[in-house]
């Protein structure tokens, strides 16, 4: 019965340390700068992520923050391939959601509330509200043109060598 219990303490023990934290924001109001002219403070809110900042997407429309976070190695010379693709309610100042981002397979590109995922074979439309993926097409978008609402891509075939073709894919197809 002894050795039941402390086996079972030991993995209780074990998953609670496995756990991953929640993603948390701190949001403080500080002082920017001085106004010379009226002689009063500039404030200015910051947002304190608890990693390293890769990446930071402002989508003034929408109001949110898409923020890349990425870790360094524990000697502190080295970025991590894993990080944390994370979008921030800046109104309501909530996260509204995040999800595991591979820095060596996965490129992010967002224009206008348009928010895609590429890998070498495949980019995902990601809906910016849950993060779910909305679509997914067979081609690797190399660049957005946000105001003619363009994805320039590549048609990737099943050998994994692209055509010499660029096709430009209206982003509300996507």
């Amino acid at each position: 019965m002894r050795k039941i219990t402390s086996i079972l303490f030991l993995l209780s023990l074990a998953t609670s340390f496995a756990q991953k934290l929640p993603i948390k924001v701190n949001v403080a109001v500080s002082k920017m700068g001085d106004n010379k002219i009226s002689n009063s403070d500039i404030k200015g809110t910051e947002y304190i992520f608890h990693e390293r900042i890769e990446n930071l997407y402002l989508d003034v429309i929408n109001q949110t923050i898409t923020v890349q976070t990425r870790g360094v190695s524990k000697n502190g010379k080295w970025l991590n391939n894993k990080g944390q693709l994370i979008q921030y309610d800046i109104n309501k100042n909530n996260l509204l959601w995040s999800k595991k981002f591979l820095y060596n397979m996965s490129s992010l590109k967002q224009e206008n509330g348009t928010l895609l995922i590429s890998r070498p074979d495949k980019t995902f439309k990601i809906n910016p509200e849950n993060g779910r993926e909305l679509l997914k097409i067979k081609d690797y978008i190399y660049y957005l043109i946000g105001d003619k609402d363009i994805a320039l891509s590549y048609k990737i075939k099943t050998s994994g060598i692209s055509k010499d073709e660029l096709k430009a894919i209206p982003t509300f197809k996507l």
